[in-house]
């Protein structure tokens, strides 16, 4: 079935496409926002690293892995709220476990404004974010190769 569009009459659009776009105006995408997600991380791992040596300096040994293990799980709830909100699907949760994906992952994270399924265009803080990861890249890079030519 078609119907008109509104801007131009000529243009025949799908009925199925319209219905589309309408409900992903509706839909509230839940999670937690960009923001959110930037403070609460760094704090997780702050967190784990402060029980580790609390425990540390009380006298048990070992306890790294018990708070590491405590963490992980932290990490993946606020990633998977932060998948929700992006507008994908919590099973793209597992590509965290592959080593090479992980920072693009991560990085989307960062990046992507809410609903960002949906639309697929990020806005000016998620192009900040893009360009500052890319910027950060390219000096890593350089300076190990620069640290690397000044050994010999």
């Amino acid at each position: 079935m078609a119907a008109m569009s509104e801007h131009n009459p000529f243009v025949v659009v799908d009925v199925a496409d319209r219905s589309a776009e309408a409900n992903a105006a509706l839909r509230e995408p839940g999670g937690i926002r960009r923001l959110t997600f930037t403070v609460l991380l760094p704090l997780v791992y702050l967190g784990s690293a402060v029980f580790a040596i609390a425990w540390r300096n009380l006298g048990y040994r070992g306890t790294g892995n018990f708070t590491t293990l405590t963490s992980i799980p932290l990490y993946l709830t606020l990633c998977c709220l932060r998948l929700r909100n992006a507008g994908y699907r919590p099973a793209w949760l597992l590509a965290v476990f592959l080593p090479f994906l992980t920072p693009f992952i991560l990085l989307g994270l960062f990046a992507a404004p809410e609903g960002y399924a949906d639309h697929g265009q990020f806005d000016t803080a998620g192009k900040v974010v893009i360009g500052l990861a890319i910027l950060g890249f390219v000096l890593l890079v350089t300076m190990s190769l620069l640290a690397g030519l000044t050994k010999f």
